[in-house]
């Protein structure tokens, strides 16, 4: 199985306490949040309506979007505040001044069955619902 890559995203310099930045690696774009506590990497999108979640506002460790207030929680790994669907986060590190995303290696947009056995249960519905996965083929009769 594919290991993650750290992808350098920004040097330390150019992410203040309070400040956020964007930046995009292969189809993804990663919203990074420099609080005085962490940095934290999540998708830019918002899982309600997918609006920019760049564009919230953060107060400690909470983002709220600011399209329909939704709250996210960034040390808690994106989990949303009222016990919806969490937003994707990606670990961080810091080496040597510059600001590191972890990020999943690329994968083609159509998985093979295989992949889907692995892939976790929340994923694999999201999946389905795009039109991904295990289909049945066949002709109606009549």
């Amino acid at each position: 199985m594919p290991v993650d890559e750290w992808v350098p995203a920004v040097s330390i310099d150019d992410l203040s306490v309070g400040e956020r930045r964007m930046f995009r690696h292969y189809d993804k774009r990663i919203a990074l949040f420099r609080t005085a506590n962490d940095i934290y990497a999540i998708d830019n999108r918002c899982p309600h309506q997918g609006y920019a979640l760049l564009q919230g506002e953060v107060k400690e460790e909470t983002l709220t979007c600011a399209w329909h207030n939704w709250k996210f929680e960034l040390d808690q790994g994106g989990r949303a505040s009222f016990g919806g669907e969490a937003v994707r986060s990606y670990p961080v590190e810091v080496r040597n001044g510059q600001v590191f995303v972890s990020s999943p290696p690329v994968v083609s947009s159509r998985q093979s069955e295989s992949d889907l056995s692995t892939t976790p249960p929340s994923r694999r519905s999201a999946l389905a619902r795009a039109g991904h996965g295990r289909r049945r083929v066949g002709r109606r009769m009549g």
